[in-house]
């Protein structure tokens, strides 16, 4: 699917604008505080429904303004979010041509990856930032990962609040039954569908010219049995200590010499923001096998801290055909020409 064009009404910085896309690289060019990240990011909701960066919903909508429109035309479709303030909670609306659709519905028609500065710490950042990472990009487009992915929240939620309980005195060991086999069964869920992920990137790492590079998955396995084994430990802390929620990977790189070959302790912050970019490629190589789709690159601010080299490589990945790139920059040199489209921001 190609984004060909773009109106924000009362989104983040911009009480109305309309924007034209082109297939290949468009260039947002301005200075900070322009609204270039809003730009990505109100593409990004239409992918995802969700922000990747607002903690709450209410803040995409312009500060003293109670709806907001985000609507995009595609090949022969049109998208359209519209958030409304309501009893002081923010309603998030699906349209498909003109005809409002459920959010699962809605999930299907256009898809998009982010590739941020903040992005450098996926890999030497907490396990929290890395879970987060898989949850954001396979709970838009796979339903039943999302699905699990809530039931296991609410059943951890709950289970914690119950350990507190029996730990008081206030009920019994013989409640966790329900929470524990929910647990188990969406954890299995969540992990299978990671797996197969993570299987996948190294696949494509490994037929590409990132092959010195590998994923490591670190599960926390959950089942009824262990759960059990660890039920003194989790009463002490009044938490569930395995589960998913408690994954973590690393990037193995062939080319350290050392034992331990986590990139996030011996490479350069230039190899590891290309490291994050060889991900975002992985992202759309699963994309395209899995839903035969093409995502929406989206690259914020990408060739900070990048070397030559890296650049390089990265005006290459840019120049290919079939692609559709939106990247934001303070300045259009570094590029060389290769943007098809330019998006000047005032």
């Amino acid at each position: 699917m190609l984004l060909k064009s773009l109106v924000l009404v009362n989104f983040r910085n911009y009480p109305r604008a309309q924007f034209a896309f082109s297939p290949g690289l468009n260039l947002i060019l301005g200075p900070n505080a322009s609204g270039k990240t809003n730009l990505l990011e109100a593409i990004y909701l239409l992918a995802s429904g969700t922000s990747f960066r607002a903690s709450k919903t209410s803040q995409l909508i312009n500060w003293g303004q109670n709806q907001a429109l985000v609507e995009a035309q595609l090949d022969q479709t049109r998208l359209k979010i519209t958030l409304e303030r309501v009893d002081g909670r923010v309603k998030k609306r699906f349209w498909v041509d003109q005809r409002e659709k459920s959010r699962r519905q809605f999930l299907t028609l256009l898809t998009a990856i982010i590739f941020r500065p903040e992005e450098l710490r996926l890999l030497t950042g907490s396990p929290a930032r890395r879970r987060r990472f898989l949850d954001q990009f396979l709970a838009p487009i796979d339903w039943s990962y999302r699905r699990a992915l809530l039931a296991y929240e609410k059943a951890r939620r709950r289970r914690n609040r119950l350990l507190e309980a029996i730990s008081q005195g206030q009920a019994r060991p013989q409640e966790l039954f329900y929470w524990d086999q929910a647990l188990a069964k969406n954890g299995e869920i969540i992990r299978q569908k990671r797996v197969q992920f993570l299987e996948a990137v190294n696949r494509f790492l490994a037929q590409s010219q990132f092959s010195f590079w590998r994923l490591v998955y670190q599960p926390r396995p959950v089942t009824l049995a262990r759960l059990q084994q660890q039920l003194d430990n989790d009463l002490a802390r009044g938490a569930t200590s395995l589960g998913p929620h408690r994954d973590d990977f690393y990037l193995w790189d062939e080319r350290v010499s050392a034992p331990e070959k986590n990139l996030a302790y011996w490479g350069s912050r230039g190899q590891q923001r290309l490291a994050v970019l060889a991900l975002k490629l992985a992202q759309i190589n699963f994309i395209q096998t899995q839903l035969n789709q093409t995502p929406i690159l989206l690259l914020d601010d990408l060739f900070s801290e990048l070397d030559q080299t890296s650049a390089s490589l990265v005006r290459a990945i840019l120049s290919q055909e079939g692609y559709q790139f939106c990247l934001t920059s303070a300045q259009e040199t570094e590029l060389n020409g290769l943007a098809n489209q330019v998006i000047s921001l005032s």
